[in-house]
């Protein structure tokens, strides 16, 4: 089959991996180092959707994969479909629950899927009366912008201090520009985190093996919120029971209400989950596989990708059996000094070499290019996703960091304890 990837992050690099491990024939656009010899001779812009439409149709494109969110809630979807072209991402209406958090929080409301206590508000006044109303009562809060900002916009608070600052940050100095016009102000939740993707086709969705993401920038989860700086699946903490529960009290209300809505969904749903200690609880949705849990979930999965990803555009996904790999998946993100704020690019990234031919490790690239002299260097501010596959999470992380000591590019940062919480809590 041939596959047209439209992205050119750690998890597009994750879908084109995927796709040519299953022995279909991958065309990727927009490019970075890795993904650089899947491109077209002649570059066509994700942004001219007219044109992709047009190179879909010339070039016998059976299936358009989008990994980023943008894309999708500028309604590609929509416009791949009017052409009969087969895309996979969700309608541009069904989009609202990643593009408008308000939405969704009301969407959770009105199906009472768990989910923290929340405010809407458009206005630094009020925001700022709900906080005193509510803050001591919370113990803290999380203000989130309702629009996109590319995983960045959550500010979660321990202290009114901080919640005031994230307020001056959302209203005053608008830093996420329009994202901002609404905020969304929730009861700040306790627990551990989980991501929880599934595969949808309208009628029926099938879940993804459970993952975790490490936001924060350093070790023991300080410093900044960022798009994500590592991951691992699946997740010791969630046997069957968490899940079930999870389908039956999140995943099938979700389902269940976006029918309701008259809304035709086929795509993937991310499930952003906090176990707490009243059961599991809706942190966000997402509209795409997440980044970069993609670059844990999608080297586990055995069953063939686009095979799955056509069925749940031709509302057959309940005739497919998705199966996985008894295995475990860690990813370390390797990002430039400074992220998620300024940084320098244009670092020669060394050692790349030595692992082309690791089966137990995959180097992914997500903010990388090839520069007029042939060499790869430093593009972004996640850089490099390290995939260690073992047959324990502890050998997964152990592979992964392995790896990781021997690449290197000026500036590089990167995260010392991915998944050490879960190895310490599996260990007990």
């Amino acid at each position: 089959m041939k596959i047209l990837v439209i992205g050119s992050g750690g998890r597009e690099h994750a879908l084109c991996h995927t796709f040519l491990r299953q022995g279909h024939q991958v065309v990727a656009l927009p490019c970075n180092a890795a993904t650089s010899k899947l491109s077209p001779q002649k570059a066509v812009s994700p942004e001219n959707t007219s044109k992709l439409v047009k190179f879909a149709q010339e070039n016998d494109i059976a299936l358009t994969v989008v990994g980023p969110e943008n894309y999708l809630a500028n309604g590609i979807k929509d416009i791949f479909s009017k052409k009969g072209l087969k895309l996979f991402g969700p309608l541009q209406e069904a989009t609202k629950l990643e593009s408008s958090k308000s939405w969704a929080k009301e969407f959770m409301h009105k199906y009472q899927i768990p989910s923290a206590r929340f405010f809407t508000c458009r206005t630094s006044q009020k925001a700022k009366q709900i906080i005193r109303d509510h803050f001591a009562e919370w113990g803290g809060v999380a203000i989130k912008p309702s629009g996109l900002t590319a995983g960045k916009g959550v500010m979660c608070c321990k202290t009114l201090q901080d919640a005031e600052e994230a307020i001056r940050i959302h209203f005053d100095e608008k830093r996420y520009g329009d994202a901002s016009d609404k905020v969304v102000i929730e009861e700040l939740l306790q627990g551990p985190e989980c991501s929880l993707l599934a595969f949808c086709d309208g009628k029926t969705m099938i879940p993804m093996i459970p993952s975790q993401d490490h936001k924060r920038l350093w070790e023991n989860d300080a410093g900044p919120n960022t798009g994500g700086v590592g991951a691992y699946a699946p997740v010791p903490l969630i046997g069957e029971q968490i899940l079930q529960e999870i389908y039956d009290q999140i995943m099938e209300p979700t389902n269940q209400g976006l029918k309701e809505e008259g809304i035709l969904y086929q795509g993937v749903v991310y499930f952003g989950i906090m176990l707490t200690a009243q059961g599991p609880k809706v942190l966000e949705y997402n509209c795409r596989f997440g980044d970069p849990e993609a670059q844990v979930v999608l080297p586990l999965l055995q069953s063939d990708l686009a095979e799955i990803m056509l069925a749940c555009c031709d509302g057959t996904l309940a005739q497919k059996k998705v199966t996985w790999k008894p295995q475990s998946a860690c990813v370390v993100v390797m990002c430039s000094g400074g992220y998620p704020h300024s940084y320098q690019t244009g670092y020669q990234i060394y050692g790349l070499e030595d692992f082309q031919n690791d089966d137990n490790v995959i180097v992914f690239h997500a903010g990388t290019k090839i520069n007029d002299h042939k060499k790869v260097v430093t593009n972004g501010g996640r850089v490099l996703g390290v995939t260690g596959i073992g047959d324990s999470l502890n050998e997964a992380v152990g592979h992964a960091y392995r790896c990781v000591s021997k690449l290197s590019f000026t500036d590089a940062h990167y995260r010392r304890d991915i998944a050490n919480q879960s190895l310490r809590e599996f260990a007990t």
